[in-house]
């Protein structure tokens, strides 16, 4: 029989992974439907040469996309989980980055913004987003390693 405290920390994990697959559907999806606006915004950042930028901004959405999908669906977990680690990890670097060399520039994480960028917010943003990750990613953890 399991606790109340198994039982919350279930539903906990069962929010933050609808949560997370909804972000990364929803970002995902506000890319795949502007790739063009997509690619400029990846080459704001001016990290890659144009040909990376391409291909990040065709295929990063796709992958966003999928990676949300087999969170809410519970499918291909471990995979989802690491490269949703890999891509925050990116993302808060290349915000970083930005803010560092002083770029304004928008951030492209959920298509088209006419807004400035605030750094300080998109990177507590991104934090928050790694922190409901990590709840997930842990939970996963203990599911696998109870099997």
């Amino acid at each position: 029989m399991a606790s109340a405290f198994q039982k919350l920390d279930n539903l906990l994990a069962w929010v933050c992974r609808i949560l997370i697959g909804g972000i990364f559907i929803y970002a995902g999806m506000l890319k795949a439907l502007d790739p063009s606006q997509f690619l400029t915004d990846v080459e704001n950042y001016r990290l890659f040469p144009h040909f990376f930028s391409v291909v990040i901004a065709l295929y990063l959405p796709w992958i966003e996309i999928l990676c949300g999908l087999s969170l809410w669906i519970f499918r291909w977990d471990q995979g989802a989980l690491l490269i949703l680690w890999i891509l925050m990890l990116g993302f808060t670097g290349a915000l970083a980055s930005a803010w560092a060399r002083g770029l304004n520039i928008t951030c492209g994480c959920f298509g088209k913004s006419d807004h400035p960028v605030s750094y300080t917010m998109l990177l507590l943003r991104d934090f928050a987003i790694m922190m409901f990750l990590g709840v997930v990613s842990y939970h996963q953890f203990l599911k696998d390693r109870k099997n």
